[in-house]
This record gives structure tokens, sequence and C-alpha cells, in this order.
């Protein structure tokens, strides 16, 4: 859109083109067929939540990756498996996040699956037990 925009400009101009028609009618034009093609631009602060979700989903990946083995032998309310769920429930709360400012922005199909990638592995992470 962007190249047919400029050719049109570069038509119509005075110096350069044949000089029929009118920029304004090709600002116009422009105007009609961009409107649809509006794209929601995120914050920082969009950006930011969505990196650190990332960060801490990689986090809890490469956590999980190192230490994969022991896993099968420790308890689980051990040191590592809670700290693993505590970095999968802080990116996914980050995700949310960018989910509820921006439902149609940039990041959101990424951000929803990495909520759903997110659910399977807490799922099958075994849950502290509770201490009464």
């Amino acid at each position: 859109m962007k190249k047919a925009y400029h050719r049109k400009l570069f038509e119509i101009h005075p110096d350069t083109g044949t000089g029929e028609g009118s920029i304004d009618e090709a600002l116009y034009y422009k105007d009609i067929l961009s409107s649809g093609m509006v794209v929601e631009q995120p914050s920082r602060d969009g950006y930011e939540s969505y990196r650190k979700g990332l960060l801490l989903f990689e986090e809890a990946m490469k956590l999980y990756f190192q230490e994969r083995l022991k896993w099968s032998f420790l308890p689980p309310d051990s040191g590592i498996i809670p700290e693993f769920r505590n970095r999968l429930t802080e990116a996914k709360q980050h995700f949310a996040y960018v989910l509820q400012l921006y439902p149609a922005g940039l990041w959101t199909e990424d951000a929803v699956l990495h909520i759903e990638k997110i659910n399977i592995w807490l799922e099958k992470c075994p849950s502290p037990s509770i201490k009464k």
C-alpha cells in the first residue's frame, strides 16, 4: 500500500507526473485504505511485561532441563520445583497482563501460546504439599 501511495503521488505531482488529480484526493484514499489496517502500537510497559514473561519462561525451562534428572527423586516441595512453578506462574501473569492491555496487539498470539504452554507445564509439574 505504501508503494502504491507513493507511486500515485509521483504520478499526480505537477513537476514529475501528469499533474492529473490532486494530492488531497491521494491523501483521502490513503486514509480510507489505512483505516482498516490500524495496528495497535504497544506501549513500553506492554513490551517490558512481554519481555519479562519471556525471560521468566526461559529461566524456568533452563532450570527444568538442567535439573530434570533429579526431579523424579525430589519431593514436590523441594527448592527446585517450587522455584520452577513460581517462575512459570509469574511469566503467565506477565503474558496475561499483555493480553489485558493489548487484546489485538503485536504479541497477542505469542502470549496466548506461552500461556497455553505454561498451563501444560503447571499441570504436569507436581504441586508442593500443603502444610497444616
